[in-house]
């Protein structure tokens, strides 16, 4: 008799796990959201010197930060900042070429929106330039009231062979 009541309460152990397993990953479930390359690559120089990840979501400061790193003279790209945000990450100074910014991903979750950014470094023996650069990424979303949250993955190429 004790036997089938542990048989019978480990069962239902196992289906309540079975089930908030279930749940819990329908609530965790995210899409991964379309993007549009407003700009991207490593500048000659910039005003940006540091580290910087940011949403904008007003013309003046779009502009701002596109001058960081594009001249005066540069046609700056048009998006609507009634329907869209700017996410714009910028590396800052590197002593040397092999550096990359990238938003690699943007997925979109019950509660917030997060962006997935990928930093590349060159390692040992790898061939690089020998020059100040400053690697960057500019890209538009869909404008959302969620929260924004940057998530950073730093990779280190490997040139050993």
């Amino acid at each position: 008799m004790n036997k089938n009541i542990i048989i019978i309460i480990t069962a239902i152990i196992l289906v309540s796990i079975l089930v908030t397993g279930c749940l819990n990953a329908d609530a965790n479930e995210n899409r991964i959201l379309d993007s549009l390359v407003i700009d991207a690559g490593v500048a000659g120089s910039s005003m940006q010197t540091a580290k910087l990840l940011v949403v904008i979501d007003n013309q003046e400061s779009y502009e701002n930060n596109f001058y960081l790193v594009n001249s005066l003279d540069t046609e700056i790209p048009v998006v609507d900042l009634s329907e869209n945000i700017i996410l714009a990450v910028y590396m800052g100074l590197q002593y040397s070429g092999g550096f990359t910014i990238n938003i690699d991903s943007i997925e979109e979750y019950e509660a917030y929106i997060k962006i997935n950014v990928v930093s590349k470094a060159p390692g040992v023996g790898c061939p690089v330039d020998t020059a100040l650069t400053y690697p960057y990424d500019i890209k538009s979303i869909q404008k959302s009231e969620k929260a924004i949250v940057f998530s950073e993955t730093h990779t280190i190429n490997d040139c050993s062979s």
